[in-house]
């Protein structure tokens, strides 16, 4: 592949960025081979056949300093993901929930808006502000074929009673608007504050595959997402760090009908330089041992997170 990328101080304070790129890909060499455990016969032997491609994509914007401060941003941009081997060629098994691969997958294309504003009225302040929106085509999800038990001939899967039995496919558009905030604040030489806040929210409006799909929002993405931390430094030694993080409630399904709780939790961590090349440090994650449900499966099992995690160490720089 290649890129170019041209910068142009229109006049004082107004920069313009153009970029192109263009990317080869080539997936090769893909199989798939099952045998039987109790003798070692063969299940099933798939090979799949040669795909390549190129795709060219764009970057513009521009970015102007304004007084006092301020200075705004508006970029538009594309992008392309080609499928990974996990999803052409892998498939998995969380209890009683089969997820196929799909060796027929299309890479995904993306188009992209942004539009922010950064202010920063004192060296030791800054807020950032930025509103996006992103067209992705052909995503790859997994989608619900069955929920049925027993033999599905076209996956060749069976599928457990209580099971369900997914498969990677392209969605044909998604739809994603969201925001993302975040400030800065040097209270003095020695403490930091800082605080960051996300809001996505991506739907699907377009499926051929699965029409009942379109209107729902994309599984395992939250809403909104938070973090507040601070920073000190009581010794030029010594580093102490709090940090608050929160997510909100999402789904764990395409059909949106498993949800997982939102959390929050809090992060304690302190180190000590011992000398230049030697640093002692000990870490508290999620102090408050919240529970974070990471995933539902289709017989109410639920899967958790990290509990409450203390380590400490000796970190070593040459």
């Amino acid at each position: 592949g290649g890129f170019a990328e041209l910068n142009w101080k229109a006049i004082e304070g107004i920069t313009l960025t153009a970029g192109g790129r263009i990317d080869f890909w080539r997936q090769s060499s893909g199989s798939r081979l099952e045998n039987k455990i109790s003798d070692g016969s063969v299940l099933r032997n798939d090979t799949f056949p040669v795909r390549n491609g190129a795709v060219g994509n764009f970057r513009a914007g521009a970015h102007a300093e304004l007084a006092d401060g301020l200075s705004l941003t508006a970029v538009g941009y594309s992008g392309f993901r080609v499928p990974t081997i996990n999803e052409l060629y892998r498939p998995f098994r969380v209890g009683s929930d089969i997820t196929e691969a799909n060796p027929n997958l299309k890479p995904e294309r993306l188009w992209g808006l942004e539009v922010g504003a950064e202010w920063s009225p004192t060296p030791e302040f800054r807020l950032d502000a930025t509103i996006f929106r992103v067209w992705i085509n052909d995503a790859v999800s997994n989608i619900t074929i069955t929920t049925k038990p027993g033999f599905n001939p076209a996956l060749r899967a069976f599928v457990p009673s209580g099971g369900s039995l997914r498969q990677r496919r392209n969605l044909n558009r998604i739809e994603v608007n969201g925001a993302e905030a975040e400030a800065a604040w040097k209270v003095s030489e020695r403490f930091d504050i800082a605080m960051r806040y996300l809001y996505t929210n991506p739907k699907v409006k377009r499926s051929v595959d699965a029409p009942a799909l379109v209107g729902n929002r994309l599984a395992q993405v939250a809403l909104h997402q938070g973090t507040l931390s601070a920073i000190w430094h009581p010794t030029d030694q010594w580093t102490l760090k709090v940090e608050g993080r929160g997510v909100s409630s999402q789904f764990d399904d395409d059909q949106n009908a498993r949800r997982l709780s939102g959390y929050a939790v809090l992060d304690l961590y302190a180190d000590f330089m011992v000398t230049d090349y030697a640093t002692l440090f000990i870490s508290a994650e999620n102090i408050t041992n919240s529970m974070i449900e990471s995933g539902a499966s289709a017989t109410g099992l639920v899967s958790l997170g990290l509990p409450r995690v203390i380590s400490g160490g000796l970190r070593m720089r040459f």
